[in-house]
């Protein structure tokens, strides 16, 4: 039996022949025998629920950006199953530091090690203490004197020592931009990947 191809069931591209004829003519295919012959996008399969997106994204049909565009995961779902970095969330712009840093993701240590923030940035969140800083060499005693952070009388500027505060690696930071609101650029579409031959 031959239908339209304007039939809400009929997934063929360039046939007039639908789904369902196409699995009787060929015994039943799978989805992925489907979609590696380019009969039925990804997409597709997920409207129709025959597929997951974690399935989606094992078998290499869609990439990060498709997936969280698409609203199928959050950031914070990728994260949990450990596709993807801290770096990467970072550097696509998913997040914010402070989103990365409040969900103890990474430490505001590590935020400088990677350039992330500045030494300045990082005082002004309240994120370390003056002393912190000067430990780590990351100001001179001329800074913080300009910076109105106290030290003893008589002891040398090279040698002066600021009130304790905060160690880096135990510091918090205020929350930014919460992983489920961010949005990402689009990579791959759904509809134009290509997959690997396998079964779902």
């Amino acid at each position: 039996m031959r239908r339209s191809k304007t039939d809400p069931d009929c997934v063929l591209r360039k046939s007039p022949l639908c789904e369902s004829d196409l699995k009787k003519l060929m015994g039943q295919p799978t989805n992925t025998f489907l979609r590696e012959r380019h009969l039925v996008t990804a997409e597709s399969l997920w409207e129709r629920h025959l597929v997951t997106a974690e399935s989606l994204w094992e078998r290499h049909w869609v990439t990060a950006e498709s997936l969280r565009e698409r609203h199928l995961v959050s950031a914070e779902s990728l994260w949990e199953r450990h596709l993807v970095s801290a770096e990467s969330l970072w550097e696509r712009h998913w997040v914010t530091a402070e989103s990365l840093r409040e969900r103890h993701w990474v430490t505001a240590e590590s935020l400088w090690e990677r350039h992330l923030v500045t030494a300045e940035s990082l005082w002004e969140r309240h994120l370390v203490s003056a002393e912190s800083l000067w430990e780590r060499h990351l100001v001179t005693a001329e800074s913080l004197w300009e910076r109105q952070c106290r030290v003893p009388v008589g002891e040398a500027l090279g040698y002066c020592r600021v009130p304790v505060g905060e160690a880096l690696g135990y510091c918090r930071v205020p929350v930014g931009e919460a992983l489920g609101d961010c949005r990402v650029p689009v990579e791959e579409a759904l509809g134009e990947c290509r997959v690997p031959v396998g079964d779902t």
